[in-house]
């Protein structure tokens, strides 16, 4: 979808990639101290496992918001050609 409109959506697709690099961190980063704190191991194994689903749905709902926009905003650059059949 940017590619085909990149002078309009790669600021927005750039963007979305930066905020996304840098919530990830910063979670990641919650998480090893986090885990530095642990010393069980079925207690390690839960905080990752809760933090691997914490940080894969933020960056699934960051793209799932890009694409719907992207989505919304090219449909404005497509020409909607149908006929109607007088018949339905």
């Amino acid at each position: 979808m940017v590619d085909a409109h990149w002078q309009r959506f790669s600021s927005r697709m750039v963007k979305t990639q930066e905020t996304v690099w840098a919530q990830l961190l910063a979670h990641l980063h919650a998480s090893d101290v986090a885990a530095a704190k642990l010393t069980d191991n079925t207690a390690l194994t839960v905080l990752a496992n809760r933090s691997n689903a914490e940080r894969a749905e933020l960056a699934a709902h960051a793209w799932r918001d890009l694409t719907m926009g992207l989505l919304s905003d090219s449909t404005d650059d497509a020409p909607l050609n149908f006929t109607v059949d007088p018949q339905l």
